[in-house]
């Protein structure tokens, strides 16, 4: 079935004469006739009846069961082909399907395993992603038929509504199907089947070091959402992995990276990017740190997935204790994207980027970051307000008051309405006096918050508790949740501080005072 349904293809099939050619000729062809597709899907039935009856009528038997690996493909062609038929998908452990390949198929010649990509990947794909799920299909898994044969054999036999009989399981007594496509000839010599092959995948992966780092690699790529619809654990199957351990020369993994590299190809890098981000957001870190690695060596020529893989594994390393070797990793990452990262992701990225490296204890790092977005002051002035701040604040944590002040006061001058430098300006010996809300006076610095945002009064009161704290209310309440609050609040601030409450429409004292 995999030629003929391939004509109604534009792409994915390779010949003397162009295909692509050939695909239009047809399609016009069809226009000529005032006819779609749908005569094709007959005339191919017909064609594959006619098929399929010889094979009945030559074995005298009354079931065809046409098994093809790589009907992946056309699964959904095949399905519109043969609405009534029947349909087994077998499953199997990818892992287990990966050495199977690499014993079967590549047998020592590890680069032959780029041809089997499609096998390992887009079927997966393919299969739990049908476009519609009829009922006539029989999900079944290899690991099922091993462990139960019987009662996986019955299952499968009632969902494709055949009667079972237990001769099925004595296949040691089937006649073999002749040609060169047929199974394997030594399968037939068995009287039953062996559960050993479920876990035989791990000593073939144990047995060759490149093997190993291949199904480590093949697993990740291959990613936890697609290995879970397909049925299996991922987290299981990285586990025995990680029991795996292999030591490569450059000329090995120089020859495992090319086949990374084609798996990625085939995957998508951007989606094995986003995998890694999953990971991340789980707390899952050296698995998303390898995952990212893994696109920073493949996406030579998409810069900007690059510096975000890149960023990705920098936040993954501030988040680690800053040690002596965890500072070098730091640096090293940083220099590897610090020269292009701002004109790439724009100042205010760049910007908190330093933030981060900031409260990580990365100073020299974030003073460099905060230097570069000060030179943007004439096009981002606020951006470049935020930096002198933020320098200004390095500065006071080592001690240098008079720089300090200096970036506090430069950071004014760009933005006069930057509350915080306003703040960190008050003399120590002065009374710190703040409004919150509107209509600050003179004598006040005004702070733009609720006076019920706790994490907000954190931010600005970190380092020198007000003096005095003058309270303006808009005098109505959304519910009398909100009421509370400001209430509980306001009783907090009258014993904390001197505090002065007002409306903001007329000054007049407000309810909260009494």
């Amino acid at each position: 079935m995999l030629h003929p349904l391939y004509a109604l293809r534009g792409q994915g099939i390779s010949c003397e004469y162009d295909a692509r050619l050939a695909h239009d000729a047809l399609n016009d062809y069809l226009s000529s006739i005032n006819s779609d597709e749908g005569i094709i899907f007959d005339a191919i039935r017909s064609y594959a009846n006619i098929l399929y009856r010889g094979a009945l009528k030559k074995r005298k038997e009354t079931y065809f069961l046409d098994k093809t690996p790589r009907y992946y493909f056309i699964v959904n062609d095949l399905i519109r082909l043969f609405p009534s038929a029947r349909f087994i998908i077998l499953r199997r452990n990818p892992l287990a399907v990966l050495t199977s390949i690499l014993i079967n198929w590549v047998k020592g010649d590890i680069v032959k395993l780029n041809h089997f990509s499609f096998d390992l990947i887009t079927a997966i794909d393919l299969l739990i992603n049908i476009e519609r799920k009829p009922k006539n299909i029989a999900w079944i898994k290899y690991e099922d038929i091993v462990r139960g044969p019987e009662e996986t054999l019955f299952a499968v036999c009632e969902s494709i509504d055949i009667p079972f009989d237990r001769i099925m399981l004595n296949y040691a007594n089937s006649s073999p199907v002749t040609g060169r496509m047929g199974d394997d000839e030594n399968a037939l010599n068995l009287d039953n089947l062996s559960s050993t092959s479920i876990s035989k995948w791990e000593d073939i992966l144990d047995s060759n070091p490149m093997y190993s780092y291949i199904g480590r690699e093949y697993c990740e790529i291959l990613g936890e959402t697609r290995i879970e619809s397909f049925g299996y654990s991922f987290t299981a199957l990285l586990k025995k992995l990680n029991k795996h351990h292999y030591y490569l020369n450059a000329d090995e993994k120089q020859i495992c990276h090319s086949i990374t590299e084609h798996f990625l190809n085939v995957n998508g890098i951007q989606k094995h990017f986003n995998e890694g981000i999953k990971h991340q957001k789980m707390g899952r870190l050296d698995l998303a740190s390898s995952i990212f690695n893994r696109v920073i060596q493949n996406a030579e020529d998409r810069p900007q997935l690059t510096i975000s893989a890149q960023l990705r594994n920098l936040d993954i390393l501030l988040a680690s204790k800053p040690d002596r070797e965890a500072r070098k990793e730091v640096e090293r990452a940083w220099k590897a994207i610090d020269t292009y990262s701002l004109e790439i992701f724009g100042t205010e990225a760049y910007y908190h980027r330093g933030v981060k490296l900031h409260k990580a204890g990365y100073l020299d790092l974030a003073v460099s970051v905060y230097k570069r977005v000060m030179e943007e002051q004439k096009r981002e002035p606020l951006l470049a307000s935020w930096a002198m701040f933020k320098y200004g604040e390095i500065f006071l944590e080592s001690g240098d008051f008079q720089s300090a002040k200096t970036m506090f006061s430069n950071a004014l001058n760009l933005n006069p309405d930057h509350a915080k430098a306003k703040i960190y300006l008050v003399e120590p010996s002065e009374p710190l006096r703040v409004c919150i809300g509107e209509n600050a006076n003179d004598d006040c610095i005004s702070v733009p918050m609720d006076p019920i945002d706790e994490e907000l009064w954190q931010y600005y009161f970190s380092r020198r508790t007000p003096d005095f704290v003058r309270v303006c209310l808009n005098g109505q309440f959304s519910d009398a949740y909100e009421d509370k609050l400001h209430r509980l609040f306001s009783k907090y601030l009258v014993k904390k501080f001197q505090v002065d409450i007002v409306s903001n429409k007329d000054d007049a004292p407000h309810p909260l005072c009494h």
